[in-house]
């Protein structure tokens, strides 16, 4: 995406070798009412893209650094605001001080003290709205741990550059952290959202960001835009990406050039926020946006579908585990920090969230864009070599996480099915949320924590507090169940029963008739397509599947663009004048594709299996596409007892590898009129009618991964936490409007496409599933219809199974550490509000909240049992104190207000 045009690079012959880029060199105009330039000096950043990562950050701490020191080096004797200052994310520069040559570590350290290399807040340029809150937050620690290691005051500003748009939750992420000024600089070919260049960015819980919005490209030039309206001008000079920093010749051309144009202005080489401070001494009168911005790039993350379902779920299980953790440290006396693991399984996940996915096509590291058997026979010939490892570094950074973590988890769960009083064979079951609740269970019984060797019968469990027995599912060492009333944060041990019992269930399934039910839902199966063509809501009395929509109710759609709609999206999407490189990047060149319109396949059912039991029914549908191709996939249906949701798991068995840009879907025509739609995005629920900044995304949204829909008959609600990108009313992908109003009530999730020509996944191949959860209501509330279902389905209660203690266990879990069957844990007294983070250490612990279906008030907090903290202090979200008076905390316990969408963390002493 990243491409400086001939015809641009010739506009200034004497900066032709430079690497400054043309466009922030020369361009704007001698301005009278400016004062002062701010001229900050930055790189480009792609972890990738030019090169493998490794090859790119071996570059970094290299070559690279040795000519940035130099660079600080030749203009130390300069006066001060001509020193050359280098900006940097943060985290490339961490990786520099890990990294560089023992000779460079020192000159690299005195270049931070002295403020010669300068990292803003951000560790590098994310695809936002693809990230969590938890995981945001913690990726400002690298320039934090920078800043406190020498002894520097934390960075006010932060910078995104390529990305055109980025996710709501930026302005309340950053002023709740202390950065006062984001500056975004627009890739040159792709549409910029509607903005100005200067506005307040207001985020979703009312914080304002002074944001910089440079459209034209990554940086501004050295001299201001014609009627500049201020009397202080951001400079944002950049080179291009992972070229290092521009040569002391190239500084001292820009100077000149500025100086002999506007001989009267101030010239300071600093930092953006030196920017922020001369600009509020102005008190400029600078307009509000108060929207959300969608990523018109974000669709490319599906080209790896099982990464993103990866990323997705530790995303929630990394901090889940982390609390656990501190609570089995409080419950048990213990003190055993897993930061480490915790602290480089985030690193990971915001490695796979940052904007590069790998090598590009079109840059010359390996053959050009081949298709059908040509694609076949290169592809086997090893000449996608390069490409292909660059994406299984990208890959191999959201499964490191998952190989930290998933481990560490499992074993704590174990550790706490040991720890309680029932010595009988039992499953303790852990709920992460911070409400009491009941739900499904699923867990495997481990042949290691059974003493006896063998995976027993289990018939039913027997909930301990309540006597009440409950069926089970079981599939050799597979065991799933109905748990009921688990507290909040804490756990529930029910003991196993090996002999039958009567039990009454209001699950059947009718092979004959193709119908499965529960008290809740009764579903209608078309046996020719594995579809349903009837979703019936028992409780609001009414048919939920649209029959009169072009997609069938479970549908996989599957499309192949052809030319004329890449061109057509080209025309709409594309800047003037950027075209020529710009088509052969965003999806292919349409001159190199068929002459074939888009095409659409749909699939055919050739057998349904079924699994009815009292715990649980299943159909599912065996189904193959309608082409030559034959792709082979399933779609199941199944109904719990007592979950009022349906879960569906679409499954694509051994998917070949295409060059054709494609994409496949799931369709959920939903029967509502003219519905009202609300996303759970990053950071807060948005309405994509009113919410959404024109030229943004409006056809493809990354959700966080839940919406809910309703007309004045009721509302239903999906959660698609495995596959959050979704489309209202038709596909999405390879389609861009400026502005779209939403009419029907059907959405299309998105399993996989490789549309993106660049920085993403070109074909895709393996196996791939995902769940989808669907629930209905009478009347749309953000804290009961879609904020809590959408939590406890994507974080589900987990449990481990422990067989007959024998004395192999006892001196390790002595009665002194014996926990009760059952114990409370952290617990808020209201829903709508997330614990993201609660980590003990020492003495002191840090607990985070946030606030997420937009209702401000008062909150309650109970800490675990054992905890022994007297004092709550708030701080901000870098954990700066901010109150140092503190709040009491009596009888474990203490209140605090939260505003709708707001952050509010507190140290625990």
């Amino acid at each position: 995406m990243k491409k400086i045009t001939l015809i641009l690079i010739l506009i200034l012959p004497v900066l032709s070798q430079a690497q400054i880029a043309a466009t922030d060199a020369g361009n704007g105009n001698a301005n009278n009412t400016v004062t002062d330039i701010v001229v900050a000096f930055k790189m480009h950043v792609d972890v990738g893209y030019t090169d493998w990562a490794e090859g790119v950050l071996q570059k970094y701490s290299g070559p690279m650094l040795d000519k940035t020191l130099a660079s600080i080096d030749q203009t130390a004797s300069l006066p001060k605001n001509e020193q050359f200052v280098w900006t940097i994310p943060a985290w490339p520069l961490q990786y520099m001080l890990d990294n560089c040559s023992p000779e460079n570590k020192p000159r690299l350290e005195k270049a931070i003290k002295d403020g010669r290399i300068v990292p803003h807040a951000l560790p590098f340029t994310l695809e936002t709205e693809a990230s969590d809150m938890e995981n945001l937050t913690r990726g400002l620690s690298f320039a934090d741990n920078i800043n406190r290691r020498y002894g520097l005051k934390p960075a006010r500003d932060a910078k995104f550059t390529d990305v055109p748009e980025h996710s709501w939750v930026i302005p309340t992420l950053l002023k709740n952290a202390g950065v006062d000024i984001l500056h975004i600089g627009c890739n040159p070919g792709s549409t910029s959202p509607d903005v100005p260049t200067l506005f307040w960015w207001q985020g979703p819980d009312g914080s304002k960001l002074l944001t910089f919005y440079w459209a034209q490209y990554y940086g501004s030039g050295i001299l201001p835009p014609k009627n500049w309206p201020h009397k202080t001008w951001l400079a944002m000079i950049h080179t291009h990406e992972n070229t290092g920093a521009p040569d002391p010749k190239e500084v001292a051309a820009l100077l000149k050039e500025a100086k002999e144009k506007m001989p009267n202005a101030r010239i300071h080489i600093g930092r953006i926020s030196d920017f922020y401070d001369l600009l509020m001494k102005e008190n400029p009168q600078l307009p509000t946006i108060k929207g959300d911005m969608p990523d018109t790039w974000i669709h490319g993350f599906m080209s790896m579908p099982e990464e993103v379902k990866t990323d997705k779920k530790f995303q929630r299980e990394t901090y889940i585990t982390e609390q656990l953790n501190t609570q089995m440290n409080l419950w048990r006396g213990r003190d055993v920090s897993i930061d480490k693991y915790v602290n480089t399984a985030t690193e990971n996940m915001l490695l796979f969230d940052e904007h590069t996915f790998g090598a590009s096509m079109s840059h010359g590291h390996q053959l050009f864009w081949k298709y059908d058997n040509d694609f076949k026979i290169n592809k086997a010939e090893g000449n996608y070599y390069f490409l292909e490892k660059s994406w299984e570094e990208k890959s191999a950074y959201v499964r490191k996480a998952e190989k930290l973590i998933w481990p560490i988890k499992r074993n704590l769960l174990f550790e706490l099915a040991k720890s309680v009083k029932e010595k009988n064979p039992h499953v303790t079951v852990y709920n992460p949320l911070p409400w009491a609740r009941s739900g499904r269970v699923s867990l495997f019984e481990s042949y290691y924590e059974n003493p006896s060797h063998e995976v027993p019968t289990i018939k039913a469990v027997k909930d301990l507090e309540t006597g009440k027995i409950i069926p089970v599912h079981q599939d050799h060492n597979l065991l799933e169940f109905d748990a009921t009333e688990i507290p909040a944060g804490g756990y529930k041990t029910f003991v196993t029963l090996d002999s039958p019992v009567e039990t009454t269930s209001t699950l059947s399934a009718n092979e004959q008739t193709n119908v499965l039910e529960n008290k809740f839902f009764k579903l209608t199966i078309n046996p020719a397509t594995g579809t349903l063509q009837s979703v019936y809501d028992k409780e609001n009395n009414r048919e939920l599947v649209d029959s009169k929509s072009k997609y069938a109710f479970g549908e996989y759609v599957y499309e192949q663009l052809g030319r004329e709609q890449v061109q057509t999206y080209n025309n709409n999407y594309i800047k003037p004048g950027a075209e020529e490189w710009a088509a052969q990047e965003f999806i292919r060149l349409p001159s190199q594709l068929s002459n074939q319109k888009t095409i659409r396949n749909n699939g055919q059912c050739s057998k349904i299996e079924w699994l009815n039991n009292s715990s649980m029914v299943r159909a599912t549908a065996m189904c193959q596409l309608n082409d030559s191709g034959a792709q082979q996939y399933l779609v199941s249906y199944t109904l719990y007892e007592n979950q009022p949701y349906i879960e569906i798991t679409v499954g694509l068995d051994g998917k070949k590898p295409t060059a054709n840009p494609e994409a496949g879907w799931i369709a959920f025509p939903f029967a509502l009129d003219k519905p009202e739609y609300r996303l759970l995005r990053t950071g807060g629920i948005v309405d994509p009618q009113k919410d959404l900044v024109d030229k943004t995304n409006h056809d493809f949204y990354f959700l966080n991964t839940a919406m809910a829909m309703y007309d004045k008959t009721g509302g239903i609600g999906l959660n698609c936490p495995n596959t959050p990108g979704v489309s209202i009313d038709q596909p999405g992908i390879g389609v861009y409007n400026k502005t779209r109003t939403l009419t029907t009530g059907t959405v299309l999730s998105n399993l996989y496409n490789n549309v993106w020509a660049t920085n993403f996944t070109e074909w895709i191949e393996g196996s791939h599933s995902a769940k989808f959860y669907i629930w209905s209501y009478k009347n749309y509330d953000a804290t009961s219809s879609l904020i809590t279902p959408s939590e406890e389905t994507r974080s589900p209660l987990s449990a481990a199974f422990l067989g007959s203690t024998d004395l192999s266990y006892a001196h390790r879990f002595e009665a002194s550490r014996e926990l009760p069957n059952m114990q409370t844990g952290l617990t808020l007294d209201r829903k709508g509000v997330l614990v993201t983070s609660f980590n003990k250490k020492g003495n002191e612990a840090s607990i985070r909240f946030w606030e997420e279906a937009g209702n401000a008030g008062k909150c309650v907090v109970t800490l675990p049992a054992n905890a022994s903290f007297k004092k709550a202090y708030l701080c901000n979200l870098r954990g700066e104190l901010m109150d140092k008076k503190g709040i009491s905390i009596i009888n474990n316990s203490f209140s605090f207000e939260i505003g709708a969408n707001q952050p509010r963390t507190f140290l625990l002493k």
